[in-house]
């Protein structure tokens, strides 16, 4: 009787431990959803990029998708991290303006042994109320790579610890909860985990990173780099690649070769398949993305572009961050088009406004931009370059779901003859509403001759709905007799009827229907030359081209500005906006103001118009070495 009550005890407490077996996932379960680290995304992953100043869009561009980060650096001890005077587009509003979260890598320099010892603790307080002001979520790395022997503060590790742990305390006492700090070494080579000895504890750490690079000379996999850090981690903290980036070339040392990690697309494939499947716990990466000690970007080659490109366009990489549990959905946007380096400059055409159909009741909507041509080398506007007859110009093409109903789309080009023509697409051909899809046509003119067609994208479920963008191609040579090439009619927008302002007497607006070329000078032969590219303009939450959006009198627009140094000699330059008046406009230029050759410089021009009507502007820009060398853009803002 004895043995038989024992084992009623013994079965009864079998299955109550069984039952708080069962339950235990689930509140493990609960309680995870319950204690993401600020700023996490429950899903997702954060896209990031790090660019030299003037760059920044040219990544946006390339990478098809907006970023939700942007890394930026400052120094101990007087770097402010807003209102910077050298680095005015990497201060906190700039970004923030930008539509992307600031990741603050705050360097130690030489002073992290007095970090520590308290001795700036005035500037540190500063810089707290500095970020609490700024109020918008924001990611702080400080002495990032400490592992590394490249940076001073890596000989202390305990200083590291304790200037990090007092940074971290004096954000807390000063209220500056927007912060997330992130603590960030590099890949330990060799293989001894050297990251541990600079941890300053869980509670001094939100999120915990790792700077990853694939270097020509030391090619290693993104799993490599990656498996011993998250594993050490991933239970404790979401997980940053700080910075992460791979050479495009390789030539490895010896012993170092390592084919699964010699080519770059492949190498950038790997990486987006890994943290979707294998390392879950990846919540942000911030992309490298300048010429430094390789080329890091993500245009270093055709088949790399098109590998980022396509790991961002899955929906886990997110473009806003979330300040609770969750994720704003990602929405590519319409992008500032990228830079490139030109050789000749060309006639400068902007492409004809064309009116979009009124929007469709049943939820149907599509929009096009304007985007640039590959050819021979050139990357740029189209109606820049001359093309050979038989031979191959690939002209981008970007539309995006601007309806509220998923569909899909055809595109036609009119205007060349269809056997001129070969057009692809890339990714999904069903778009949910605001995402978009990239892709090109080719275009071999057959004879020589100056050609203006069109790129027109219609809903498949409403071919009522479809918008285009008109451009001009120019072929070397004698027209063929055989081949006359008509425009597409277009829609080119007119003030409504009822309409009709009379402008402030100091200003004369003509309406221009289609935007004339406007040749450049002949190149200067003391080596001066200047090349300025169309530019989007920024209007309340609109960012396209100038044509496209309607002004309100009294309200600004920001009209982008953007040239190159094109000569052989250093030069600076002046702006001048021409055809509107003076007291509307407001120029302000970035960087610095002597461009050596190759070099470009980034800007806009803030416009606020006083009074209703169309108005055609240019964007003049001289050479202050030789005023007779100079580029126009032209534009037309319309102001209702």
């Amino acid at each position: 009787m004895k043995k038989v009550r024992q084992n009623k005890k013994v079965v009864a407490l079998v299955v109550l431990f069984t039952v708080l077996l069962a339950a235990l996932p689930v509140a493990m379960g609960s309680d995870s959803q319950a204690t993401l680290a600020k700023f996490e995304p429950q899903d997702g992953v954060y896209i990031g990029g790090g660019t030299y100043d003037g760059q920044w869009y040219e990544f946006v561009n390339d990478a098809g998708k907006q970023p939700a980060l942007r890394l930026t650096f400052v120094y101990f001890p007087s770097d402010v991290f807003d209102n910077r005077p050298t680095h005015q587009e990497q201060s906190l509003s700039r970004m923030a303006a930008d539509g992307v979260t600031p990741v603050v890598t705050w360097q130690p320099q030489t002073y992290v042994r007095d970090i520590a010892a308290g001795k700036y603790d005035a500037y540190i307080r500063e810089r707290a109320r500095e970020c609490k002001a700024f109020g918008k979520p924001m990611f702080i790395r400080y002495a990032h790579e400490a592992n590394g022997a490249w940076y001073d503060w890596q000989k202390y590790p305990a200083d590291v610890i304790k200037s990090s742990q007092r940074i971290y305390q004096i954000f807390q006492e000063e209220g500056a909860t927007n912060v997330a700090f992130v603590w960030c070494p590099a890949f330990d080579t060799s293989g001894k985990k050297n990251w541990l000895n600079y941890y300053p504890g869980d509670a001094y750490v939100d999120w915990v990173g790792i700077d990853v690079y694939n270097w020509a000379r030391w090619p290693r996999t993104f799993d490599t780099m990656v498996k011993d850090f998250y594993a050490e981690y991933a239970g404790r903290k979401p997980i940053m690649i700080g910075e992460v980036s791979s050479a495009e070339v390789f030539n490895p040392d010896p012993g170092f070769e390592n084919p699964e990690a010699q080519n770059k697309a492949k190498w950038i494939t790997d990486m987006f398949n890994l943290m979707n499947t294998k390392y879950p716990k990846i919540k942000a990466f911030v992309w490298f993305n300048v010429i430094k000690e390789d080329n890091w970007k993500i245009r270093s080659s055709p088949e790399s572009l098109k590998a980022f490109q396509d790991g961002v366009a899955n929906p886990r990489y997110l473009s806003k961050v979330v300040s609770g549990g969750t994720p704003v959905p990602t929405v590519t946007p319409t992008i500032t088009p990228t830079v490139t380096p030109t050789s000749t400059p060309k006639p400068t055409v902007t492409a004809t406004p064309t009116a979009t159909p009124a929007p469709d009741p049943n939820g149907y909507g599509v929009d096009t931009t304007s985007r640039w041509a590959k050819y021979n080398g050139y990357f740029g506007p189209i109606e820049k370059t001359t093309v050979k007859p038989n031979t191959g110009i690939e002209q981008g093409i970007y539309y995006k779901n601007t309806g509220s109903q998923t569909d899909s789309y055809k595109v036609m080009i009119e205007g060349i003859p269809a056997n001129w023509c070969k057009v692809t697409m890339y990714g999904s051909t069903q778009l949910s509403p605001g995402m978009g899809v990239y892709g090109n046509v080719i275009i071999t003119p057959t004879s020589g001759g100056t050609y203006q067609f069109t790129v027109k994208v219609v809903s498949n479920a409403n071919n009522a709905v479809y918008d285009t963008v008109s451009y001009t191609m120019y072929v070397d040579g004698p027209a063929s007799p055989t081949v006359t090439p008509t425009p597409a009619p277009t829609v080119t927008p007119t003030p409504t009827p009822t309409i009709n302002p009379t402008p402030a007497p100091t200003v004369t607006p003509t309406p221009t229907p289609t935007i004339n070329p406007t040749p450049a000078p002949a190149p200067d032969p003391n080596g001066y030359g200047v090349d300025t590219t169309s530019r989007w303009a920024k209007y309340s939450r609109y960012f396209g081209p100038i044509e496209k959006v309607t002004i309100k009198p009294n309200t600004a627009v920001e009209q982008g500005i953007y040239y190159k140094n094109t000569g052989s000699k250093k030069d600076s330059y002046t702006v001048v906006i021409e055809g509107i008046p003076a007291n509307w406009c407001k120029i302000a230029m970035y960087g610095d103001e002597a461009l050596s050759p190759g070099y470009g410089r980034y800007g806009n021009v803030v416009i606020t118009p006083t009074a209703v009507g169309t108005y055609t502007f240019t964007v003049k820009v001289i050479s202050k070495s030789n005023p007779a060398v100079y580029d126009i853009q032209t534009y037309t803002m319309y102001v209702r």
